[in-house]
């Protein structure tokens, strides 16, 4: 009975109650200010003051039981007594102060809406109630629970009205009753919950009072709790109201953004609204449909009344109703109409329309979102759970799709209480463009459904073969046999009631007509809508039924729409010369790459080709409408008519080669006039770089300064160009084009975020300039393919540093490209003052390989994916990359992991067999599964699945996790993993692998008790039983160098391991494990033909090829390759005839493998060692991961051409070079302050001088051993090495004359860690190693200080590395983290000790001016202490984690700075002010000692701390692992090692001036 009551008084609207009980309140409230100001006259025991009686917003039309139960009793009907405790009085005052002022307004508000005529007023006056309304709810709280959720809620409430009002402001919305209406309920419930609060604060048995009494409490808690719920109804009906209102106004909006034909554009705008207005009314009216038209009443009359009697059955399991048919058949307008019918009934639960209309709905990137929102919506009760959800639940498509379904859609409706079905509808999901989204969509459908019985989902689609092996067989599918269209069936009704609908009213249009044009649609919808279109537009009316009525009855449908199309474009003519425009509007329509508008067409177009004309006389096949909106042809049989042949088309034919011809003319020609250096005027940040994540609103930025055309125009003149029949005068055309402007192409197409466009573009150009010299080879074709190679290379080798920042094209990128490029060299002229200067040997060699990229780490995957789409590489940095198999651009964002050098152990990246989803196992166990095409995650990683073994299809996972075997579907949650079977007792697995059709788990390990024998268990996997068991006595138990390799087939698989002579094969049909291979054979590569016949086995001793019967191991014959070339990689082909090599020599090889002809042999010209490669399964392109650690391309079907450039430095080509031998101990060992010399360690007894001005080397010196460790003296006159042979050498820089040479210093010691360092004055050198330092004085040539450690534990070695400006303080730390310092004028045999927290990457410095004050810099802090008569610390400041060679004091003391970072101690050391400032400190400009570059490197960028920011990117093939080891800054130059040891030293002077 109360919640009936609840539900009456929650619904009593009536303005004569409102206005009664406002009358009310206000005699009330004149009666208690009379009795306040007695009170403070000192007037007591005042009598209670008598009034109306208030009548209970419950006592109107309820049962009197119930009336009773919330009319306020006869004390309360009468002025109550005033209270006794002071703190409750003055709480009533300032509740009767509340209640009274939220009366005067209410009545205020009543009025205003009463008159409103829009939405913004209201609202506003709303929200400074409910503020009024919140501070009343706060004073009469009084720690009471249920008042803190009242305050609460209404805290709630009043952001959610602030942002409706914020998203109506400045712009006027129409008054909308509903809404007023709900939100006059609303505020005026809160304020009769203020009322109620008044009385039971003033009532002599108070409110509060009553919580003393246990069952008054549970009464006032049960009031309150009433009260609330009422506030929560009122507010829902409100919010719901508001939300409608807010969706109407931003798809308006939206409808207007969805008309443009820039997809980018669309997108990036459909995103601001959102973001503009909040989480409801998000511009999806695209995606739910709402311009589709319905069914005409009366037509499809059995289809919906079958999916009507499916949606009500209660009983059936069958909870999808799949409705597939052709296109055309008017599956979107059924599906339209039922999503209304439902949505008024309030039984739909969302919606999505898929469509190639729009980039929104192409894809389900915005599919949970829009559903949710449409939920939230449709559903009110759900909408809060809803809006939580989303703001924690990532919304990018690189989330995971499985978890945005589950948490924005899934389980808001598993909360739904619902008495009947709710129905999402789902509609032509053929039309999402990728395979791998449909099917995620349909998986995560089907695994969720079980869980939500009350859900149904209406789908439509065309029988696509993957949506069909997705839901045939399901036991959830209902309709999969209806078929809409059917000549004998009742369609033929459907279209009759649609074309008297349409046609009746229509002039000149008879009922025999009407019935012709029924009878010609042979049931296709899409030709009585195509003709009723026609008709409609009124030109031409009789010729258009004379043409229907000369039909063929007995024609195809094809043929009859063939002549409607026909029949459509000779109305559009008018004569020769406007019919030749006519078409040229056509042509451009049908190629473009996108839908274009009318205005994008005209830009196109010469000035006098009226476009808008044509394309409105053509409408009867085109849907056009706003000139800015894009032109959509009705149906892609119109498109496939247009481009068929001459006898099909009578004359009407689009010569798609001279279209693109003009079209790509017309595109370079508009590029050419917007294009230019830094064209948006971005570079505005002085002398540090821009990137392109540093601009905001960069799209927007873009979207207003170039138009619809330009932006088409940048993205497809190549494509445009390569399908086009390239006249001479097109090419000469494209040559200019790249010649001056390709750079500012380049700079366009990174902003714009497409530089994978870019790269495709130009691959496509490629192939098409090579095709042309197949055919005819001249210096012209040679030269233009030549050009177009070079600007290929450019944006694929640099893509990853353009992609960051569009600007660095005209710099960096550049600066690294040959200096006698046909292309680029002009380019290096015009742009010389962006170039850096930078002095390196470095070549990089552009061949006629592509480079594509470069990993910093060794690379130890690389992958093509099983259709060559997609190549893999995976490499001990910690990144997983995906590329595009055939051009080389980026495929996504790469994964990036934690750098680990074990990589080559655990990274296993593997493809689907289709070649569609790709795996990679990384850090912590994780295994990744994501979609091949894009390189976004299908599932979260899951943990601990360090042994597993996956379908072909990555639908299943079997992992073995301790003894246990578990299986589990992808996309499913941890828990419901299922355990399927046991390991043998003390068995320990260490790989495991499936069988291609699932049967089979393959299993390698060993016993706990003989962990030197490698054993195989192979069990069958439903049931889950062992079938075999084998001990493989002959291979080593290292599970990281063995493989297991399945025949296609399935029926057996063969074990091996790399570089051993052993292999096993093991056949299903005999069940023998048969022992393979001759002592003398180490194999590193085994591979089973396509149809498993035979076996290849590249041996690495003989570098032979040896073939073998699968079933026998019978040798059938031996391929020798020449001087025992190592074979690296093996590929049969497809029809088993023929088997590729790849060998280490570079030759790749083609086989008649059972003859043992050799058919081609084809040279890999690359000039570097090759440690990986990878062949497409076409054979038509090769990967090479080098020994540098890059990836390139080379297309093995392109004849070589000698063409390999270099890169030097920038003043000339002959500069001096250093010329390094690669030795993993190269290394920057130290740098002159004073001048430009930098000591680099050569081999194992050199050191080469290097100077950074030049590039050349100054002179090398000649070292009795290794060389542990260099230093230069602060006066530049002296450099020291220290050898591991405890050889200390001084040399004279200038004379390079030997000054001392010891031998005996620390003499049969091991110096391998020892440093050196000179004193400031350039007097003292010191020296430490082990647990032994010195100081020697140069010009005295002896000690004048010695420390040694006796203790021999690696924890008390010693490191010296701080000496004061007078030369009577040394500092340096042990491997225990103690900090050690002597004070050699007070005690210089005691050592001062102290605590600090990192030994390694440690180094100290004592200040110019103060010799007592010391500073030492560790990874994550810098410590200042004091050295005299104790060791004392005085402060401690934590950093970023970060290691520099450089930490110094300014010349004057008054700074200290590590690395980037700066420190003001000028008041002093204790209390150090963090610097900051666009300039530096002007006391560390003074050249020698102090100079201090502050400058830094991470993630691939130079960065400079003042000003602050990013200087200059490092390309990425030059980037290394152990760049921050190998890298030293001198003055302004940043000097580095790169792979091969090469140094490069930039001078980052001109880039801070620039």
């Amino acid at each position: 009975m109360r919640k009936k009551a609840t539900l009456k008084r929650s619904n009593l609207n009536s303005r004569s109650y409102l206005r009664h009980n406002l009358d009310s309140y206000s005699l009330q409230m004149s009666r208690i200010f009379q009795r306040k100001e007695k009170k403070q006259q000192g007037t007591e025991n005042l009598e209670p003051i008598e009034g109306p009686e208030v009548v209970s917003p419950s006592s109107r039309n309820v049962e009197p039981e119930l009336s009773q139960e919330c009319q306020p009793t006869a004390s309360q009907t009468k002025s109550p007594k005033p209270p006794s405790d002071s703190n409750e009085r003055s709480k009533a005052i300032e509740l009767d102060n509340h209640a009274n002022e939220m009366v005067q307004q209410l009545l205020l508000f009543t009025k205003e809406i009463s008159e409103a005529t829009e939405l913004l007023s209201p609202l506003k006056s709303a929200c400074s109630l409910l503020i009024r309304g919140l501070q009343g709810a706060q004073i009469a709280q009084d720690n009471l629970i249920a008042w803190k959720d009242l305050c609460e809620d209404l805290s709630l409430h009043l952001s959610e009205l602030e942002r409706y009002r914020d998203a109506l402001d400045g712009e006027p919305v129409a008054a909308d009753k509903d809404c007023l209406e709900a939100i006059e309920a609303y505020i005026r419930v809160i304020v009769e919950a203020i009322e109620k609060a008044r009385y039971a604060l003033q009532s002599k048995t108070s409110f509060l009072q009553n919580l003393q009494n246990a069952g008054m409490a549970q009464s006032g808690k049960e009031e309150l709790e009433y009260e609330r719920v009422r506030i929560s109804n009122a507010w829902q009906v409100y919010r719901v109201a508001m939300n409608r209102v807010i969706s109407h106004k931003v798809d308006k909006i939206a409808k207007n953004l969805l008309e443009f034909e820039d997809s980018q554009l669309v997108e990036t705008s459909l995103r601001n609204v959102r973001d503009n207005y909040g989480f409801v009314g998000s511009g999806f009216s695209m995606a739910y449909g709402e311009r589709i038209e319905v069914c005409e009443e009366g037509t499809r009359v059995d289809i919906l009344a079958a999916i009507r009697e499916w949606a009500v059955d209660r009983n059936t399991q069958q909870q999808i109703f799949w409705l597939n048919d052709a296109a055309g058949t008017g599956k979107s307008t059924i599906c339209a109409t039922l999503a209304k019918e439902w949505l008024t009934h309030g039984h739909l639960a969302g919606r999505f329309f898929f469509s190639p209309n729009s980039a929104t709905t192409q894809t389900t990137k915005e599919f949970c979102r829009a559903v949710a929102e449409d939920i939230a919506v449709n559903q009110p009760m759900l909408a809060t759970m809803i809006e939580d959800a989303v703001k924690v639940t990532p919304l990018d498509r690189r989330a995971w799709f499985d978890v945005q379904l589950r948490q924005l859609v899934i389980e808001p409706l598993q909360k739904l209480k619902s008495d009947g079905c709710v129905f999402l509808v789902v509609d032509a999901l053929d039309n999402c463009i990728a395979m791998e989204e449909r099917m995620e969509l349909l998986e995560g459908l089907l695994r969720y459904l079980p869980s939500i019985r009350h859900l149904r989902i209406f789908l439509t689609s065309r029988p696509l073969q993957d949506i069909a092996d997705a839901l045939v067989g399901s036991p959830f599918i209902h309709g999969s046999d209806i078929q809409l269209l059917n000549v004998n069936s009742s369609y033929h009704h459907d279209i009759n009631i649609y074309v008297e609908k349409r046609l009746t009213r229509v002039p000149t249009i008879s009922s025999e007509h009407r019935e012709m044009i029924i009878s010609r649609s042979g049931g296709l919808f899409l030709f009585a809508a195509t003709i009723c279109r026609m008709l409609e537009r009124g030109r031409h009316r009789s010729e258009v039924l004379k043409v229907l009525s000369g039909m063929n009855t007995t024609d195809k449908l094809e043929r009859r729409m063939d002549i409607l199309y026909l029949s459509a474009l000779k109305q559009a003519q008018v004569d020769k010369e406007a019919d030749k425009m006519m078409m040229g509007v056509l042509s451009l329509i049908i190629i473009a790459y996108q839908p274009l508008s009318i205005n994008t067409l005209s830009k196109f177009l010469p000035d006098n080709v009226y476009v808008n004309d044509f394309v409105q006389d053509l409408g009867g096949v085109l849907k056009d409408g706003n000139p800015d909106r894009p032109i959509k042809v009705l149906h892609p049989t119109f498109r496939e008519f247009l481009l068929s042949n001459e006898d099909r088309a009578n004359g009407f034919l689009v010569n798609a080669l001279s279209s693109s011809g003009a079209m790509a003319i017309a595109c370079i020609d508009t590029l050419e006039r917007i294009l230019d250096e830094d064209m948006f005027q971005l570079d505005k940040s002085g002398s540090l770089a821009v990137r392109n994540s540093d601009i905001v609103d960069i799209d927007k930025v873009i979207n207003t300064r170039t138009s619809p055309a330009d932006r088409y125009a940048s993205a497809f003149w190549a494509h445009h160009v390569a399908a086009s029949d390239v006249t001479p005068g097109l090419w000469l055309k494209v040559l200019r084009f790249l010649t001056l402007r390709f750079l500012n192409w380049v700079e366009l197409m990174s902003w714009r975020g497409s530089i994978e466009t870019c790269i495709e573009g130009l691959s496509r150009l490629y192939a098409r300039s090579r095709k042309e010299i197949s055919n005819e080879e001249n210096d012209l074709t040679s030269r233009r393919s030549l050009v177009i190679r070079y600007a290929r290379q450019f944006v694929t080798r640099h893509q990853t540093l353009i992609t960051d920042s569009a600007l660095q094209t005209y710099s960096i990128a550049l600066f690294f490209t040959p200096h006698r490029s046909p292309l680029l060299t002009s380019f290096r002229q015009r742009y010389s003052y962006r170039l850096p200067r930078i002095i390196t040997s470095y070549v990089s060699e552009w061949g006629s390989w592509t480079t594509i990229g470069a990993h910093s780490a060794q690379i130890y995957q690389l992958l093509f994916s099983p259709n060559g789409s997609h190549l893999v590489s995976a490499a001990g940095d910690g990144l997983v990359q995906l590329w595009n198999g055939a051009t080389g651009g980026r495929v996504g964002k790469p994964f990036q992991g934690k750098p680990d050098h074990r990589l080559k152990d655990t990274s296993e990246c593997r493809f689907s067999a289709d070649g569609t989803r790709l795996s990679f196992l990384r850090e912590r166990e994780e295994l990744h599964v994501r979609f091949a095409q894009t390189g976004e995650p299908i599932i979260r990683p899951l943990q601990s699945h360090r042994l597993y073994a996956l379908t072909p299809t990555m639908k299943q996972l079997f992992s073995v996790n301790g003894s246990s075997v578990n299986r589990r579907d992808i996309g499913r949650d941890a828990s419901s993993s299922q355990h399927i079977g046991t390991l043998p007792e003390g068995f320990e697995a260490k790989k495991i692998t499936l069988c291609p059709y699932s049967r089979y788990i393959v299993c390698l390990g060993h016993f706990k008790d003989a962990s030197d024998v490698m054993n195989v268990f192979i069990w069958e996997v439903d049931p889950f039983k062992q079938i075999f068991t084998y001990q493989l006595s002959k291979l080593k138990s290292n599970p990281f160098y063995t493989s297991i390799d399945f025949s296609p087939d399935g029926f057996q698989f063969a074990i091996w391991q790399e570089y051993l002579s052993i292999l096993y094969l093991y056949s299903f049909r005999t069940g023998r494990l048969a022992q393979v291979g001759e002592q003398w054979d180490h194999y590193n590569h085994v591979m089973f033909s396509a149809q498993s016949q035979h076996l290849a086995c590249a041996s690495r001793d003989s570098g032979n090829i040896i073939i073998r019967e699968s079933e026998t191991a019978k040798t059938v014959s031996t391929l020798p390759t020449d001087n025992r070339d190592e074979v690296i990689c093996l590929s049969f082909s497809s029809d088993g005839k023929r088997l590729a090599s790849v060998s280490k020599g570079r030759i790749f090889r083609i086989w008649a493998f059972l003859s043992g002809d050799l058919l081609q042999t084809k040279n890999i010209e690359y000039p570097a060692r090759i440690d990986l490669v990878a062949l497409s399964p076409g054979w038509d392109q090769l990967a090479i991961a080098s020994a540098d650690n890059q990836i390139h391309l080379f297309d093995l079907q392109e004849e070589s051409e000698n063409a390999t450039s270099s890169v030097p430095g920038p003043e000339n080509d002959t500069l001096g070079t250093v010329k390094l031998k690669k030795h993993p101990r190269y290394a920057i060992l130290g740098a002159s302050f004073v001048d430009s010399l930098v000591g680099i360690r050569d081999e194992i007894t050199g050191i080469h001088l290097w100077d950074t001005s030049t590039g050349k080397t100054y002179a090398r010196l000649s070292t009795p051993s290794y060389v542990s460790h260099l230093a230069f003296s602060p006066d530049g006159q002296m450099v020291a090495t220290l050898c591991t042979t405890s050889v200390i050498n001084i040399w004279n820089v200038q004379s390079l004359d030997v000054i001392e040479d010891w031998l005996d210093i620390f003499l049969g010691m091991d110096t391998d860690k020892g440093r050196l360092f000179f004193s400031s004055d350039s007097r003292l050198l010191g020296a430490h190693h082990s647990g032994h330092a010195l100081l020697w004085d140069i010009q005295e040539r002896e000690k004048v200080w010695f420390y040694a450690d006796v203790r021999e534990e690696e924890e008390w070695h010693f490191r010296l590395y701080a000496l004061s400006s007078d030369n009577r303080k040394v500092a340096g730390v042990i491997r225990a983290n103690q900090l050690m310092a002597w004070n050699l004028d007070l005690y210089p045999d005691r050592a001062l000790t102290g605590s600090i927290d990192d030994y390694y990457d440690s180094i100290g410095s004592f200040s110019p001016t103060d010799s007592s004050l010391l500073a030492i810099s560790m990874p994550r802090r810098l410590e200042l202490w004091r050295v005299g008569e104790e060791l004392q610390l005085i402060v401690k400041l934590t950093i970023p984690n970060y290691i520099s060679n450089q930490l110094s004091f300014s010349f004057d003391g008054r700074y200290v700075a590590y690395g980037p970072f700066c420190w003001d101690i000028r008041i002093s050391p204790s209390t150090p002010i963090r610097y900051s400032s666009d300039s530096r400190p002007p006391s560390f400009s003074k050249r020698g000692l102090n100079t201090h570059a502050f400058l830094s490197y991470q993630d691939g960028w130079i960065y400079s701390s003042f000003p602050p920011g990013p200087l200059l990117p490092i390309p990425t093939e030059l980037r290394s692992i152990d760049l921050d080891k190998n890298w030293y800054i001198s003055d302004e130059r940043v000097i580095f090692l790169v792979r091969r040891g090469v140094p490069i030293s930039i001078d980052c002077t001109l880039a801070r001036n620039k």
